[in-house]
């Protein structure tokens, strides 16, 4: 899904209906209430790899855009040029993904959205490894981020991460075994946004090999 304007894509498939775990339930019911109502937010969540955070955030605007509100994701680990985070800043909803991997440069111009979109009807959704006192950015950068609200991720278990594939194949109307699960669980990735990634190339795959979707279909794929 391109966002119009900007050199940055995002998925439509890591949607919040999609993204589990038990314990990620509360932070997803409070994103939810904040977008409905259009509050003024701060959010800072952090988690390891593999644990969500870019699902979220992506998830997070595909949810705004729904509600007809401007939304938009920026990844810090890509080039992000000072222009964009002045064309960002009179959307209603931000995604500033990787806060931890940001360069130097754009520190400043984080701290400047952050102070003028505060006491605005906006929010912003930050993503990090770390929480914001154990980032390497200036200090007043990191005070501003540690006033949000902030989420720990945890990592899901196997019977949640089982649930995101059946989910998946669910809505994409595909039967499969359930010893391609398993071997999904056991052998590949533990990563969510990986997982989702997998089962839609699967399904792409599948229909280019007219072959259904088996364990020897699989190794196929992922070589």
């Amino acid at each position: 899904m391109n966002q119009l304007g900007l050199p940055f894509s995002i998925n439509a498939n890591l949607t919040l209906d999609d993204f589990s775990g038990e314990k990620n339930q509360e932070l997803v019911a409070n994103i939810l209430t904040l977008i409905k109502g259009k509050a003024t937010a701060n959010i800072f969540v952090y988690g390891d790899k593999g644990f969500g955070k870019s699902h979220l955030l992506q998830g997070v605007i595909i949810e705004g855009l729904k509600q007809d509100q401007q939304s938009v994701y920026l990844d810090l680990n890509d080039e992000v040029t000072p222009d964009i985070f002045e064309l960002i800043s009179d959307f209603q909803i931000i995604a500033l993904d990787n806060v931890d991997q940001c360069n130097q440069d754009n520190e400043k111009y984080i701290f400047d959205l952050i102070n003028k979109l505060h006491s605005t009807n906006k929010m912003i959704v930050f993503s990090s490894r770390v929480k914001p006192e154990g980032l390497s950015v200036f200090n007043d950068l990191k005070t501003r981020l540690s006033l949000a609200s902030i989420y720990s991720l945890n990592r899901l278990d196997d019977d949640e991460i089982q649930y995101v594939i059946k989910r998946k194949l669910k809505n994409k109307s595909l039967k499969v075994d359930h010893r391609v699960i398993d071997y999904l669980i056991k052998n590949q990735t533990r990563d969510l946004k990986k997982i989702v990634e997998i089962i839609d190339k699967l399904d792409t795959f599948s229909l280019e090999k007219k072959r259904g979707i088996t364990v020897p279909l699989v190794r196929q794929m992922l070589g």
